[in-house]
């Protein structure tokens, strides 16, 4: 069954030019076929085509996740499926699903995102809890005094997704601020976000770097961030890159390697940063000069050394810096332009000519974004990186 995702990475879309508006026309298209629906519409059709992704995606987590309790993000969980298997690999984690709410100018029937993940988690729920009564009634049957294995997995599963539908909560990674996972500060053992550039990047190529600040904010010490996305994005497929800018957010790169070819040949990767605890930060000094280079603003530098710990060391977090290219920030108080107040941005060369930073906006509504470059004075900037 072809998937909706792939439908945006088809060459064909890249030979015209990956027009939103095609992008849009061609997610009807696929709707009004019903082919992807019918895999959310169907419990059995969804553990079939869920299963295997959340199995790889635990096998590449297993080495990272600690014993330590605390909360997991799934950013853009979709039916949430793949959350809910994260919550029963680890039971000490208390997994949150986000998603984001389309407007009805592009789900006229609110059929996706944030309706999908409570309606999907709510015929889970009720599939499993339907299931957990007919072992129950043969159990009764049979006077069997003990629990059948079926019954009990049946009323966990119940059980949870029912928890997770009470606990799912909007979070648009492009926001300046995820206000509804803000409680979760410094508490997260784990982020994960999967496969969102492959759905979402041809309109906003650089979004992981969104994510990856989002996150960092989210993390405990300790803790991790798991991505699995597209390569053709952003430089998302660059080692490099990605350390460098997760250095840059206090963030250590374990694992960068590519996985699959994807539907556009350029890979799908799996990614993990990590959030360096006290000790490891302190056994880190000698990595002292790079941060003092990048705090002074040379970029190159910050970004060599963010590379130079792919191997799994720690660096330790740069110290205050003013803004510098490839930072993520908010625009505010535009005048001229005051549709682009709220939204974020990433940092491209500073003009000094013109006085002004140039500014790759994610602009437009929710699910129908698209990058706008702007030039825009430092004072309508606030700057986002922690």
């Amino acid at each position: 069954m072809e998937d909706l995702a792939g439908t945006f990475m088809d060459p064909r879309y890249e030979a015209m030019g990956r027009d939103p508006a095609m992008m849009l026309r061609a997610m009807k298209a696929m709707m009004a076929q019903g082919g992807v629906r019918a895999r959310y519409e169907n419990v059995d059709m969804l553990r079939e085509t869920e299963l295997p992704d959340a199995e790889k995606f635990i096998d590449e987590l297993e080495p990272y996740v600690t014993a330590d309790a605390g909360y997991a993000v799934d950013l853009g969980a979709g039916c949430g499926f793949i959350a809910g298997e994260y919550a029963l690999a680890w039971p000490h984690l208390t997994v949150i699903a986000t998603e984001v709410s389309w407007p009805v100018e592009v789900d006229p029937e609110q059929f996706w995102a944030m309706p999908l993940l409570r309606r999907s988690l709510k015929r889970l729920s009720e599939d499993h809890a339907s299931k957990a009564e007919k072992h129950r009634n043969k159990r009764g049957k049979r006077k069997l005094k003990v629990e059948p294995t079926e019954e009990k997995e049946d009323t966990v599963r119940a059980e949870l997704y029912n928890r997770m539908l009470s606990q799912a909560v909007e979070v648009d990674v492009l926001q300046a601020e995820w206000h509804n996972v803000a409680e979760l500060k410094g508490q997260c053992r784990l982020v994960t976000c999967t496969m969102l550039m492959h759905q979402k990047g041809f309109e906003t190529p650089e979004m992981w770097r969104m994510v990856v600040v989002g996150a960092a904010k989210l993390l405990a010490e300790g803790g991790c961030l798991f991505m699995f996305d597209t390569g053709k994005c952003g430089g998302f497929g660059s080692r490099d890159v990605v350390a460098g800018f997760a250095r840059r957010v206090g963030l250590a790169i374990h694992l960068h390697e590519k996985r699959e070819d994807g539907v556009d040949g350029r890979g799908l990767y799996a990614v993990v940063l990590q959030k360096p605890t006290s000790t490891t930060v302190a056994a880190f000094s000698t990595a002292a000069p790079a941060a003092v280079a990048a705090a002074a603003g040379d970029t190159a530098a910050s970004d060599a050394a963010g590379a130079a710990s792919a191997d799994g060391s720690v660096p330790p977090p740069l110290p205050p810096r003013v803004l510098e290219e490839g930072d993520v920030v908010e625009v505010h108080s535009l005048n001229g332009r005051r549709d682009l107040n709220g939204m974020t941005a990433v940092l491209g060369a500073f003009r000094a000519d013109k006085n002004r930073w140039e500014c790759r906006i994610s602009a437009g509504v929710t699910a129908k974004r698209v990058v706008e470059e702007v030039l825009v004075q430092r004072q309508n900037l606030r700057q986002l990186m922690p």
